[in-house]
């Protein structure tokens, strides 16, 4: 109940803003000490060490996951849907955020393109191409020999 409580309400902000490590290590220490005390004011000695805490089910723990790893992975899926996808509302995000078919790494007066901007490299440079039908492919403007 703790875990879909607690990370259930984090959530929905982690899909669109990369929050402060500083902020997401707080978060982790009062989910730590409500667990343990039901406030997250008190230090209260513990019995079991949060490793096990954070474990799957099946080996005991509560399947907790540190928060800065939930906000990280969601913005990654959000970076990648920037990338790959053709949605709808990727349109305008696209027409603010590429030139030429190129992302800028410049500054933009935006509270959701410092967390795309910090991860997205990290998508461009895991992902791969596959030609499939061949329908998306531009023979003069795709990149074809990778980084040289």
């Amino acid at each position: 109940m703790v875990k879909s409580i607690i990370h259930g309400m984090l959530v929905y902000s982690f899909h669109v803003y990369l929050w402060p490590r500083k902020l997401l290590r707080l978060m982790d220490t009062w989910i730590r000490k409500f667990i343990w005390s039901r406030d997250i004011l008190p230090s209260k000695v513990c019995t079991v060490s949060w490793k096990i805490m954070c474990c799957h089910w099946a080996a005991g723990g509560l399947d907790l996951k540190p928060t800065r790893l939930i906000n990280e992975s969601i913005i990654l899926k959000l970076s990648w849907t920037l990338v790959s996808s053709k949605l709808q509302w990727l349109e305008l995000f696209q027409k603010r955020f590429y030139s030429n078919g190129q992302l800028l790494f410049c500054y933009f007066k935006s509270s959701v393109w410092p967390g795309i901007k910090s991860h997205i490299g990290t998508v461009i440079a895991i992902s791969l191409w596959i030609v499939g039908t061949g329908a998306g492919i531009h023979l003069w403007t795709t990149n074809w020999l990778g980084n040289l």
